[in-house]
C-alpha cells in the first residue's frame, strides 16, 4: 500500500480580488503531464477563507486538504496541485504545505516573495506568510481555526467576486 500522508496546501493574498485573478491565471495554464489540475482536483474540493480579523481584514486563503494519500513529487497530481499553490509566491502571494505522515512525522514548508511589493510601506507578502504560518500547524494532525468558520467553495467564491 505504501506511505500515506494528510496534506494542508494553501496560499493567500492581500485581497479576494488579488486571489481571484491569480485563481483566474492559473487556470489557464497547461496540463502538468495528463493532470488537468483546477478540473480533476481544485474545482469541487479546493475552499476559500476571507479573514475578519481587523488586523489583516481581506486576506483571502485558498486552502486544499488531502487526507490519506501517496503524497510523492513525483506523482503527476501531486506536482500540479503543489505548483498551482506554490506559484502564488510569484503573483505577491504567499503558500505554506503541511505534511502529517502515517507514524506522525511532519514537514511544513513556506514561501513568499518579498521583492513583489517592493517600495510599498510594508511588505504586503511576508504579513500574508506570517499569517499562513499562524494559522496553520500540526499537532497529530493538521490543524487551521479556519475549519471552525464557514468555508467557501471556490466556485461560489468566483461567482461573488468578479474581476
Amino acid at each position: 500500500m505504501g506511505y500515506r500522508s494528510d496534506v494542508v496546501l494553501a496560499c493567500a493574498f492581500p485581497t479576494p480580488k488579488k486571489l481571484l485573478q491569480y485563481i483566474a491565471k492559473q487556470r489557464m495554464l497547461p496540463k502538468v503531464g495528463s493532470i488537468d489540475v483546477w478540473k480533476d482536483h481544485l474545482k469541487d474540493d479546493m475552499k476559500i477563507h476571507t479573514v475578519l480579523n481587523k488586523a489583516v481584514e481581506g486576506y483571502t486563503v485558498a486552502m486544499f486538504e488531502a487526507h490519506h494519500w501517496k503524497w510523492d513529487e513525483y506523482y503527476e497530481d501531486v506536482k500540479a496541485i503543489q505548483k498551482f499553490f506554490k506559484s502564488a509566491s510569484d503573483h505577491g502571494g504567499a503558500w505554506i504545505e503541511i505534511q502529517v505522515g502515517e507514524d506522525n512525522a511532519t514537514s511544513t514548508e513556506s514561501d513568499c516573495n518579498s521583492a513583489y511589493y517592493e517600495g510599498e510601506d510594508e511588505d504586503v507578502s511576508q504579513l500574508v506568510l506570517e499569517y499562513l504560518q499562524d494559522n496553520f500547524y500540526t499537532t497529530c494532525e493538521i490543524q487551521s481555526p479556519m475549519r471552525e468558520n464557514k468555508l467557501k467553495n471556490v466556485n461560489d467564491f468566483i461567482t461573488e467576486v468578479k474581476l
